[in-house]
Formats: C-alpha cells, sequence, structure tokens
C-alpha cells in the first residue's frame, strides 16, 4: 500500500497542482488493496493544527481510505500492529444504506471493527483476507443489501472467518441488533430517517460509550430494556421524548449542541451534512481518533465551528502519520463534498 505525506506552507496554487498531479499518480498506480491520499497542509494561522482529507473516487474507496488509514499492522510503530494470529474484524454496509453505515458504529465500537461499503454482488477479499486478517466479517444487511451470493464469495475464500449475517428485514430491526451485540446498554436516540444528526451523535457515543439506536422518529418506540441518554434532534425528528434531548435549528446547529455535550475529543471529523455517501465513512474515524462528527456545508458560513476547532489539544505533528495525533480537522469526502476553499476558509479566516 501506498501513501502520500504533503507537508509544509504550499501556496494554494502550487498545492492544487499537487494534488492533482498525485490523483493521477494514484490512477495509474492502482494495484491490489486501495491506496490512500493522505493530504496534511501546514498551518496559516488561525487554526493551529493540521488537517487531512480522506476520500476516493467513490464512496467504496472513500470507505476504504479511512479504514486503512487506521494502518491496523502496517509496520512496528503502529499503534493497532497485530500480533501472530490476530486480526482485524470488519463490518460490510450495502453502500447505499445509510442506517446500516450509521448501525456499523456499535459493532466499531465493540469490537475494534472497520467499516467497508460494498456493492450488493461485491465485497473486496483480498482487503479483509490479506489486510486486515479478519477472523470476523459481519454483513450488516438482509439478502436484498448484500446478497447470498456474497456471502457465499466470502465464505469459499476465507474458510477460517466467521461469517456473521446481520439481516433482519429492517434497518431498526438490524440497528437493536447491532446494540445487543455490542452490550451496549445505554444509548443515544437519533432520527433513521435522515443521517445527519446520527453521525453528529456518532462521537457522543464513543466518549461516554453510549450505543447509537435509530429510530423512526415519527413514530413511538419501546425501550427494550434500553437506557435512552440523549435524544439527537427536535421533536420534528424524534417526537418521542428521552432523556436529555440535544438540537438546534437545523442540522448544523444540532451538530454543535451535540459538540458541545461531548468532552474529551481530540479531532474533529468534518463532513458534508447534505449527502450521505462518503460522510459515513466518518464512524472509522471515531472511536481510533477519539473524535466528534460535525457537518459543514460549501452553502454556509462554517465560521460557527471555531468554537470547537478552539476547544481541541495542541496538534502532534511528526514526520510519522499515525493514529496518536490529536488537533486535527479530518475532512471525510472528496472536493465535490466540501471543497479546499470552503475548509481553508473554517480554518484560516486571516488567510
Amino acid at each position: 500500500m501506498l501513501y502520500y505525506n504533503i507537508k509544509g506552507d504550499i501556496d494554494m496554487k502550487f498545492r492544487k497542482t499537487l494534488t492533482l498531479a498525485l490523483a493521477g499518480m494514484l490512477t495509474i498506480c492502482s494495484v491490489g488493496t486501495s491506496l490512500a491520499l493522505w493530504q496534511e497542509y501546514g498551518t496559516h494561522g488561525g487554526f493551529e493544527g493540521g488537517w487531512k482529507r480522506f476520500y476516493g473516487r467513490d464512496r467504496i474507496k472513500t470507505a476504504e481510505y479511512t479504514a486503512n488509514s487506521l494502518n491496523p499492522h502496517k509496520d512496528k510503530d503502529s499503534v493497532f500492529q497485530l500480533k501472530e494470529g490476530e486480526g482485524v474484524p470488519t463490518v460490510l454496509v450495502n453502500q447505499d444504506s445509510f442506517q446500516d453505515g450509521l448501525s456499523a458504529y456499535n459493532l466499531c465500537k465493540a469490537f475494534n471493527a472497520r467499516l467497508l461499503l460494498i456493492k450488493p454482488d461485491y465485497a473486496n477479499i483480498g482487503l479483509m483476507r490479506d489486510y486486515y486478517k479478519s477472523k470476523t466479517v459481519y454483513l450488516l444487511g438482509s439478502e436484498k443489501e448484500i446478497y447470498k451470493s456474497t456471502e457465499n464469495y466470502i465464505k469459499k475464500y476465507m474458510p477460517k472467518a466467521n461469517v456473521v449475517r446481520i439481516g433482519n428485514s429492517n434497518a431498526y430491526d438490524r440497528n437493536m441488533a447491532t446494540i445487543k451485540m455490542s452490550g451496549l446498554s445505554r444509548v443515544v436516540v437519533a432520527d433513521g430517517r435522515k443521517f445527519p444528526d446520527a453521525l453528529s451523535a456518532s462521537g457522543l457515543c464513543n466518549l461516554e460509550n453510549l450505543g447509537l439506536r435509530l429510530v423512526d422518529g415519527s413514530k413511538p418506540y419501546s425501550q427494550n430494556g434500553l437506557t435512552t441518554v440523549y435524544t439527537v434532534g427536535g421533536v420534528d425528528s424524534v417526537a418521542q421524548d428521552g432523556g436529555k434531548r440535544l438540537f438546534g435549528n437545523d442540522r448544523y446547529d444540532t451538530g454543535k449542541e451535540v459538540a458541545r455535550q461531548a468532552k474529551g475529543y481530540l479531532n474533529i471529523v468534518f463532513v458534508d451534512g447534505r449527502r450521505f455517501p462518503d460522510s459515513v465513512s466518518g464512524i472509522n474515524l471515531v472511536k481510533p481518533r477519539t473524535a466528534i462528527v460535525l457537518p459543514i456545508s460549501d452553502d454556509r458560513d462554517n465560521s460557527d465551528m471555531k468554537e470547537f476547532l478552539a476547544a481541541l489539544p495542541k496538534s502532534e505533528n511528526s514526520d510519522s502519520w499515525d493514529i496518536e495525533k490529536c488537533g486535527a480537522a479530518l475532512v471525510v469526502g472528496g472536493h465535490n463534498s466540501v471543497s479546499d476553499k470552503t475548509v481553508q476558509k473554517m480554518l484560516y479566516p486571516s488567510k
């Protein structure tokens, strides 16, 4: 696997040229497991930490890049270095099912697993078998979301792996199944009809060791033996009260209210608040990077995020990149999701 680490105070014009050049190199060199483009830009004043963007040519590759960046066994300095016989569990989710992608948080939290987005009829066997050495593969979806033929394919080429399908007929039942499997009994409730509130909740869930429960917010729900600690979203999102309600005027304000409740985060994952395909991959970074998740957009003034950037610890920048770094702004998604201009304006208003 190849990694590109771009450092220094690079002017904007040169940066764009270099980014395009490296993107071309990645296209030419794409063999084996996915190649990760890891960007680290120098500071320009305002925000003192570095920022990094994770993106691929599509949502599937973006998920792989966020997962692969955690470097589970690449070298001896890795925090997640695998000992002989160890492996990293993987959670496979249909690329079009944002609800299952959100539910994957519960498994990633409980089992230090990686979320991978896939097509119904295809899974990256080489990545799971040879890179993660997965001993357990979770299929989060019914046979409509992940075909039986895909399950058989995995079992054929990973015969020693334990393949577990969480195949309940609807996404809410699958979500409950992930909570039960995780062993988490205290939860945050969020509307499963839209993704931003639940994704924002994932960072708080991690920091307070809570499960993420999705409900159809327009309908009453039963506790099913769970304790609701927070409800994320207004009554238009989740009508039923439960625990402390965190909400704002819109998804961005709600994200900020969740972030204000969160204590002890070391990094911030910024995602496109308008579209889920790339954004849901931020789930991979929540636990390993001790991060909160905040939605932003090219369509709004994101200067209100400075409150949370200011609360980050001092950035740990070094020649090596690893998941112990803190004080970083991590952007998930390509330039069509959140542009460089938007990120630069948010982080470095004086530039």
